[in-house]
């Protein structure tokens, strides 16, 4: 299935890859589709891609997907179905990389930015610097790492988004299918490039991290 498609023409290209296909297990029916300030955690995310600098964006579905692709309808990009989204996240990445290499062609030093869609925190100012990061590195897999301090935390932390060499992860498609894009960073961690950022999305997987996540909006994180 597919939308209409907003695409950017600096170069590398840089796709965004937005996992929305998971079984939400441990927040139930489903916690993509909670509201945060009057707008889904999905819309929430999808917005932030559509107003970043993302070359093109393709959105993985699977559990729930009619309703997951009646909110995403709303945003440009393409939709996705991955038949095996109980097998876990690694294989909506690896659908969606395979579906951005069959319409784009992207060469190797395109990039892929990966970005859950329960990143509820994810801003387009932060995708695009991370972009930008990763368009000065030279086909490194660009990570944003939250500021030590920053945010009350006292150590640092890798976050969301992250963007990962579209050939490198076509590469490590069974890898990445069974164990998650972090295979990558563990197979190839001199390609890694850590970028210091403020703030980093946060993935909400539990009704706790939705409470956390609301306390945060409304006092104005």
């Amino acid at each position: 299935m597919g939308q209409k498609v907003k695409r950017s023409s600096l170069r590398p290209p840089v796709y965004g890859l937005i996992p929305a296909a998971g079984l939400s297990r441990r927040f139930p029916p489903h916690k993509l589709l909670m509201d945060l300030g009057g707008k889904t955690v999905l819309e929430r995310v999808a917005g932030a891609v559509a107003a970043s600098g993302v070359t093109a964006a393709v959105f993985v579905v699977g559990h729930r997907r009619e309703r997951v692709e009646e909110v995403l309808r709303g945003f440009p990009g393409l939709i996705v179905f991955n038949p095996d989204y109980e097998r876990g996240m690694g294989y909506s990445v690896a659908r969606g990389v395979e579906r951005i290499g069959s319409v784009f062609s992207p060469g190797d030093d395109a990039g892929v930015l990966l970005c859950p869609a329960d990143e509820s925190l994810i801003t387009a100012a932060l995708i695009d610097r991370v972009i930008a990061a990763y368009r000065e590195s030279a086909g490194a897999v660009v990570i944003p790492v939250l500021a030590a301090g920053a945010g009350g935390k006292s150590g640092r932390r890798r976050g969301h988004p992250a963007v990962f060499p579209f050939g490198l992860l076509s590469r490590s498609l069974p890898a990445v299918r069974e164990r998650g894009a972090r295979e990558v960073i563990r197979t190839y961690p001199d390609r890694v490039r850590e970028i210091e950022v403020a703030a980093v999305g946060f993935d909400i997987d539990t009704p706790d991290d939705y409470r956390k996540v609301k306390t945060i909006l409304e006092e104005g994180g």
